[in-house]
This record gives structure tokens, sequence and C-alpha cells, in this order.
């Protein structure tokens, strides 16, 4: 399987491959070295001119090079959340600042990632009896912090959850609902969604064609 890293901005996206039968024609393609990598803002620009593109492609003969070329330009910030399932296998979501989301937070100092997704499904969510079943690929975005591009790498782990009664959002964290979705009903929720949950949850549901990008 071909190596694929995507990064998401807002509602584009900046993809690191290796060769591909893909020909991504809704994204610009730059065949390009990590030597030769020199920033994000000349691509970003290059967007802004051609609105109708999707993202960048940076296609490398070493995609594990130029994927950690391009992260090292950024200030990093650590997340870890979950895709938490219940008995009967529906999933939890939240809604917070008008969008579907999925229960993640920052990575505290010292913390393990898993203890961190799960302390921040319990303070989101209110579920208590929780149990790490997998681990699932890690997502990346870029935002704009103080003036500064930051990528968050969040790191996502499937669990099961034995108390979904107790579920009930964190309002203090603008987290205005907590709901418990049946996989076959997911598709709507998906469309309300940010762009790299929309993967996970594509992923999940085994549509990754549709939402999250060409199959590898």
């Amino acid at each position: 399987m071909a190596q694929k890293y995507e990064v998401f901005y807002g509602d584009k996206s900046f993809i690191v491959a290796g060769t591909s039968p893909h020909p991504y024609q809704d994204h610009i393609v730059f065949p390009i070295d990590a030597i030769d990598y020199d920033g994000i803002d000349p691509y970003l620009e290059l967007l802004s001119r051609h609105p109708d593109k999707q993202g960048v492609v940076f296609m490398s003969s070493k995609p594990g090079e130029m994927f950690h070329r391009f992260c090292t330009s950024f200030a990093e910030v650590k997340a870890a959340g979950g895709l938490v399932v219940d008995p009967s296998g529906r999933v939890l979501l939240i809604h917070r600042n008008g969008m579907w989301d999925l229960p993640k937070g920052k990575v505290d100092a010292g913390e393990f990632l898993r203890q961190a997704a799960m302390r921040e499904v319990r303070e989101e969510c209110g579920v208590q009896e929780l149990r790490i079943v997998s681990t699932i690929k890690p997502t990346f975005h870029i935002y704009d912090l103080k003036g500064q591009r930051v990528l968050k790498t969040t790191f996502w782990y499937l669990m099961d959850c034995a108390d979904p009664e107790r579920a009930q959002p964190q309002i203090e964290e603008g987290i205005t609902e907590t709901r418990w979705v049946k996989q076959a009903d997911l598709e709507p929720y998906i469309e309300g969604s940010y762009s790299n949950i929309k993967l996970l949850l594509a992923l999940f549901i085994g549509n990754k064609k549709e939402y999250g990008g060409p199959d590898q």
C-alpha cells in the first residue's frame, strides 16, 4: 500500500503521497522532494487563485521524509480522543460550535496518549465505563492561533462504552449536546462535521472513497 498522509486546513487539504494511479483531478499536484519544500505560504497563495481546487498534492519519492519536513514547519499541538461505541453499536457524537464532532482534547504535559483520550471522553461526555479496543490512525489539521499556523495531530482510539445512559454534554466546554447515533444513520452527521472527522467516520463505516479521498 502506497504511503499517503492528509492534512486538513479548513475545507482544503494537503496530501503527501508516493506515486499513485489516481490523477487527483481536484487537487494541484507538485512533484517534490523534502529538501525542496520551504513552507506552505506559496501553496496557500496558489489555492487562493484556484478556489475550485480542493487542495495540494505533494508527490514525493520518499513521502515519509516529505511529510516530516511538512510537519516540522509548524508549531505542533497534540490531542487525543475517542470514537466511542455503545453495546448496540451506536457512535457517540458531540455538538460544538455548530458542528458535529467526536470527543477529544489537548494532551497534558507528561500524560500518556491513551490516558488523555479516556480523560477527554469522560470529561466532555460524562460516560465513565470505557475500554480502549484499538488504535485508529491519527488525523492532522492546520489552524491559525494568535497569528501563527499550528499543526494539530489528534491520536484516536476506538472505545467501548458500557454506561451510555450517562452521556451528557460538558456545557462549560461549549458542547451543547451528546448523541448516540446508529452507524446506518451517520451520513447526515458526517456532512455536518469537520473534514478530519468526516474522514474518520467514513473510514469507520467503510465509505472511504466518498468521504476520505481515493482508495490506496
